[in-house]
């Protein structure tokens, strides 16, 4: 039990570090001289996913036991089930970031648009 406290732990902490790493201004500046990318983009893109995702695998895996229903098309369905959600969360990450950049970027503040 211990270990899966440690697991949802580390879940809350990404969220906090998703807040600070959001609303910080040490991480405004950009990661390259070519200004395409800024450390706050990087850290929501790359390094927060993983860690989220390492440790939802680790819970995943803490929570399975032994068992023949573990090699059932059930079980199999499962995995890919879960396998899915990683992907389709990693793309949300990379989607929303990419696209935040752009438009704080590009977009100016015109109060006379309608975007």
């Amino acid at each position: 039990m211990r270990r899966i406290h440690a697991l949802l732990g580390v879940q809350s902490l990404v969220a906090v570090l998703v807040s600070i790493n959001r609303l910080g201004t040490w991480t405004m500046g950009y990661v390259l001289p070519n200004e395409f990318l800024r450390w706050v983009d990087f850290n929501n893109m790359l390094v927060l996913p993983l860690i989220s995702v390492v440790a939802s695998y680790l819970l995943k895996k803490t929570i399975e036991y032994d068992s023949p229903q573990r090699e059932s098309k059930t079980h199999i369905a499962w995995n890919l089930v879960f396998i899915i959600g990683l992907y389709l969360l990693a793309v949300s990450y990379g989607d929303h970031e990419v696209t935040n950049y752009l438009h704080q970027r590009f977009c100016g503040t015109d109060t006379t648009s309608d975007l």
